[in-house]
């Protein structure tokens, strides 16, 4: 399985509306997940809630057809799992100023995708509005290195996203992680020696 996450944001070139994107992929074939969380005035309404739209992944390529979804409407769509390519169509949205939304494109280590939303109004200087859809790709969190010193043991990390959350555990039981410290933006650790003959760690981050 793979599991991708994007930060980035949304930008109407037209009215100059925007806002902060977060997405993420999960691939686990032959299904798929796509989540979206778009913040700031979509479609000029509200910060709109996050969607979880399925997919299915087929010879490399992963297809959206989505009925009914919140705020968006219909969302049908390809991505080329090799290539990048991206098409994706919404239609019948809820909102009743929007007639059609188009984002092509592609998603490979960054997303970077150009959108047009269609309006019922006859073609105009701002019919259609145009806008840009642009994230990175956010690596994943993984300890590098974990080495005692003067009996205290020092954690080191990179990748996820900031603030991070130090946890530990004295074993195997998934209910007994307890938080070590405060929150923090640093990528490495000092935890005090432990009574405990051996000590799990682990990190999270956003």
């Amino acid at each position: 399985m793979t599991n991708l996450r994007y930060e980035g944001a949304w930008t109407n070139t037209t009215f100059g509306s925007f806002g902060a994107a977060h997405v993420g992929v999960v691939l686990d074939a032959p299904n798929a997940t796509i989540t979206f969380d778009l913040d700031g005035f979509v479609f000029g309404a509200s910060d709109p809630a996050v969607i979880v739209v399925p997919g299915t992944i087929d010879q490399g390529i992963l297809h959206l057809d989505s009925k009914g979804v919140p705020t968006y409407g219909d969302i049908v769509g390809t991505m080329n799992l090799v290539t990048g390519d991206t098409l994706i169509d919404v239609s019948n949205v809820p909102n009743p100023r929007i007639k059609h939304l188009q984002l092509t494109g592609s998603v490979t280590r960054k997303i970077d995708l150009q959108y047009t939303v269609d309006f019922p109004d006859p073609p105009s200087a701002t019919n259609p509005a145009k806008g840009v859809l642009v994230a990175d790709l956010v690596p994943q969190l993984q300890i590098i290195s974990a080495q005692q010193s003067n009996g205290d043991l020092i954690v080191t990390w990179t990748g996820g996203k900031p603030p991070y959350q130090i946890q530990t555990r004295p074993d195997f039981s998934p209910a007994s992680w307890q938080n070590f410290g405060a929150t923090t933006s640093s990528t490495t650790a000092h935890i005090p020696a432990s009574n405990s003959k051996r000590l799990f760690v682990r990190v999270a981050g956003q």
